[in-house]
């Protein structure tokens, strides 16, 4: 007897496609990557001598603690196949990766960007087709 309240998961997305927990690996790496410009730039622009790099620092560390906690609750979400949080993470991404070119003409970050970015949207790609397979069980079913 079948239970139709179950889910249907084929045998390959369950224990083969593993592009999901990827790019939930990759968001957790772009986190660290955070931690790690956020201690860079503690050791890098702190000078006692000047009172003013010391706010600077400041600042820079608050912003990198915050990029890495809303990457890590991005990475939370993309473990359980949420769309919102992958469309937020690549749009994050990009739109600092964007401001980083423009605005501050530097091509500082772009390798990391597209490797993460390519594990993403692989991750993005399958969300959204078992999100689909899911709604058309649903709709067969009834």
């Amino acid at each position: 007897m079948e239970n139709p309240e179950e889910k249907r998961v084929s045998f390959y997305t369950q224990f083969f496609d593993k592009t999901v927990p990827q790019a939930g690996y990759a968001a957790i790496i772009y986190a660290v990557l955070w931690l790690i410009n956020g201690v860079l730039s503690w050791f890098s622009f702190y000078d006692p001598r000047k009172p003013h790099t010391g706010t600077v620092t400041l600042v820079m560390s608050i912003i990198s603690i915050i990029g890495a906690a809303v990457s890590g609750v991005f990475a939370f979400f993309i473990f359980r196949r949420s769309r919102v949080a992958i469309v937020l993470m690549i749009a994050l991404m990009a739109v600092l990766q964007l401001f980083t070119w423009l605005v501050l003409h530097s091509l500082t970050g772009t390798l990391p960007f597209i490797i993460i970015t390519a594990f993403l949207l692989r991750g993005a790609r399958r969300i959204f087709q078992d999100h689909a397979e899911q709604k058309a069980e649903a709709t067969k079913e009834v």
